[in-house]
C-alpha cells in the first residue's frame, strides 16, 4: 500500500473519531471530557490532511512536517487532557498548547528540520510519555465504579506506546541489522498501527462514555 493511500485511510479513521466524539457529546452534554477527545480527533485529522496535501504539493517545511507533527503530538496531548478531565475534572489545555507550539517551533531548528533520526529521538519518546501518562492515570482509577470501562483504553495505550518505542529503536539502530523486515515494511506497519490505534481509540472512548453513564 502506497503512502498516499495510507494517509487517506488514516485521515478517514481520524475524521470518524472526531464525528463520533461530537455525536456522543451532543447526546451527553454532561460528559465534558468528550470535547477534549473531539479536539484529539480533529488534531489527528489535521495532521493527516496536511500529509495528504504534502504528497501532491511541494509545501514549505513550516507546513510539512512542522505543522503535521505539531498536530499529531498535540492530538496525543489532547487525549491525555481528556483522561485528566474524565478522572479529575481538570482539562490540560495548557499542555496541549505547549506541545503544539513547542513541536512547531522546534522544526525551525535546522538540525531538527533536516534529520529524520533526530525527530525520531525527540518525538517518539514524547508520544509514548503522553500516552503512558494517560495510561497510568487510568490504571490508578481502575477500581472505581466505572473502572472496568478503562481497561480497553489502558491496554490500547500500552500496546501503542510499546510499538512506537520499538519501531523508533529499529529505525535508529539501522533496519539493515534486522534482516527479517525491510524499512518500507516497517514504515507501512507503523502507518497501519496508527490506523488501528485511531479505530480502537474511538471504540475505547465510546466504552468509557457508555459505562460511566450506565454506572450513574
Amino acid at each position: 500500500m502506497d503512502l498516499h493511500t495510507l494517509l487517506v485511510c488514516t485521515a478517514l479513521v481520524s475524521f470518524i473519531m472526531m464525528l463520533t466524539m461530537a455525536a456522543l457529546y451532543i447526546a451527553s452534554r454532561n460528559e465534558s471530557y468528550l470535547i477534549d477527545w473531539l479536539v484529539c480527533g480533529a488534531l489527528f485529522f489535521a495532521s493527516n490532511l496536511s500529509g495528504i496535501l504534502a504528497t501532491n504539493v511541494d509545501f514549505p517545511s513550516f507546513f510539512h512536517p512542522a505543522f503535521a507533527n505539531a498536530c499529531y503530538l498535540a492530538g496525543h496531548a489532547a487525549l491525555f487532557s481528556g483522561v485528566s478531565k474524565c478522572l479529575y475534572n481538570r482539562s490540560m489545555w495548557g499542555v496541549v498548547l505547549i506541545v503544539f507550539v513547542g513541536i512547531f517551533v522546534m522544526h525551525f531548528v535546522p538540525a531538527m528540520n533536516e534529520s529524520i533520526e533526530l525527530r525520531i529521538v525527540v518525538l517518539y519518546p514524547m508520544i509514548a510519555a503522553l500516552d503512558i501518562s494517560a495510561m497510568l492515570a487510568l490504571w490508578k482509577h481502575r477500581k472505581e465504579e466505572a473502572g472496568k470501562a478503562y481497561y480497553l483504553l489502558i491496554i490500547l495505550l500500552f500496546i501503542f506506546s510499546a510499538q512506537q518505542l520499538f519501531r523508533g529503536y529499529l529505525l535508529l539502530t539501522g533496519i539493515e541489522n534486522t534482516p527479517w523486515i525491510e524499512k518500507h515494511q516497517l514504515l507501512n506497519i507503523g502507518s497501519l498501527a496508527v490506523i488501528a490505534f485511531y479505530f480502537l481509540l474511538t471504540i475505547a472512548f465510546s466504552v468509557v462514555v457508555t459505562w460511566r453513564k450506565e454506572s450513574r
